[in-house]
Parts: structure tokens; C-alpha cells; sequence
């Protein structure tokens, strides 16, 4: 599944995605699912601005996954993916929420996985 923006991002801008999630049906013999999340260029070579990957389980779960970009992109260029295919699963995706964090800010200081 994919999503476009609204808005571009700056080389150098650091990008926060929020996303809320379970895992409906989860993978045979696991208690989580897996899903990658990011957001990347909209056509080949599909440079990534921010993401990973995400291990939901069954209640409803807040989730991060961030980066900085590595171009100048406008909004149609990029869209937000997130790849459910590595396991066979059902994934429940809610509110889910790009922030273009402008330049400046320290990637290690931006939250990561599964919100506290």
C-alpha cells in the first residue's frame, strides 16, 4: 500500500512517521507481525527518506520510524509504503502521520519503534 504527500521534503530535513497498528491474523507461529514502513521516492531508484521495519502485535500499538533526507524532493515525488508481503498476516493500519521535521534536528533524538 502506498500514500502520497502533500508536502516535500529538504536535503538534510529530518523525517518523523507515526503510524498506529495490530496485527489482525498474525504469522504462523509468531506473536508479531512485520511490516516495513517508508517513506521513499515515488519512482526508481526509490531512495528512502525514513523508515523501518515494525513488529506489531495484537492491541493497538503506536509506532515510529524516522530519517533524514538525502535529497530535495517534492511532494509527487514521494509517497509513504508499507510492505506487508514478508509474512502471511492481517494487518490493521490506523492514523498514521509524516512529519517533516525541517533541518537541524539530531535523528538520534527522535523517537524509535514501539512508543513508550
Amino acid at each position: 500500500m502506498t500514500v502520497r504527500m502533500d508536502d516535500g521534503a529538504s536535503k538534510g530535513d529530518a523525517i518523523l512517521v507515526a503510524v498506529w497498528v495490530k496485527a489482525d491474523k498474525l504469522p504462523k507461529g509468531r506473536n508479531t507481525g512485520s511490516v516495513q514502513v517508508r517513506l521513499q521516492q515515488a519512482e526508481a531508484p526509490y531512495a528512502g527518506l525514513a523508515g523501518g521495519t515494525i513488529t506489531p502485535g495484537e492491541d493497538w500499538e503506536l509506532w515510529y520510524v524516522s530519517g533524514v533526507s538525502t535529497g530535495d524532493y517534492s511532494a509527487d515525488e514521494i509517497n509513504l509504503a508499507f510492505n506487508l508481503a514478508a509474512e502471511k498476516q492481517t494487518i490493521d493500519i490506523a492514523q498514521f502521520y509524516v512529519m517533516n521535521l525541517g533541518q537541524g534536528v539530531d535523528p538520534a533524538s527522535l523517537p524509535s519503534g514501539l512508543a513508550e
